[in-house]
Order: structure tokens, then sequence, then C-alpha cells
């Protein structure tokens, strides 16, 4: 994957418009839809600020390497971000409600086994 598609892959995942971006740095949204497509890449300065944005780090955005710090609420260390970002929202969706219903079975089966705290 390359830079302009991590960026363009972050960006979609936190439902931002090209504009959006563009107007975080005083530019259009070209300029941005040229990042995305590898025509050209942002400054240094830029890079940092285009990380904070999209909620990354400037390592994900140049190298797709994750690290503790490229997605803090991101649970699943072995799927990177980027291609839960490229799945539909109904997929998503589906996921998302079977892992919640997996939460919750451990919840519960967590608090049936707890030993009471009844005196």
């Amino acid at each position: 994957m390359s830079l302009g598609e991590r960026i363009r892959a972050r960006r979609t995942a936190k439902r931002l418009t090209l504009q959006q971006v563009g107007d975080t740095f005083g530019i259009n949204r070209a300029s941005v839809s040229d990042w995305e497509n590898n025509k050209t890449r942002p400054d240094l300065d830029r890079l940092v600020e285009l990380a904070r944005t999209l909620g990354t780090t400037t390592d994900f955005l140049l190298t797709g390497r994750q690290n503790d710090t490229a997605a803090p609420d991101w649970p699943f260390t072995d799927i990177d971000p980027s291609r839960w970002a490229l799945l539909p929202e109904r997929v998503k969706g589906k996921i998302e409600g079977r892992v919640l219903a997996q939460i919750e079975e451990w919840e519960e089966t967590s608090i049936k086994s707890s030993p009471s705290k009844a005196a």
C-alpha cells in the first residue's frame, strides 16, 4: 500500500472529505487528491499535522507499520486499520455486532464465575 493509499484509507475511515482535510491546511481538495493519487506528497510539516488529523502516526503513513501509538483505540493488532477502512459499512456493522456479542458473552461468564462478595 502506498502513502497515498494510506492517506485515503485513513481519511475515509475518519469520514472526512477531501475538502475537510484541505481546509485543515488551507489548500484545495485537488491538492489532497494529488496526495492520495501519489502525484505529490505532503511536506514534512504537513505530514505531521496530517497524521494527527487522520488519527494515526507519520510512521504509519510513510511505511504502513503500526506501533503502540498508531491507533490507540484499535484493538486488533493483526489487522491494519486501513484494511478495515476499505470494508463496506454493512460489513463493518456485522463484524462490530459479532465482537460486541462476544464481549457481552465474556462479561456474563466472568460475572457468573467471579466469587461473591456477600458477607
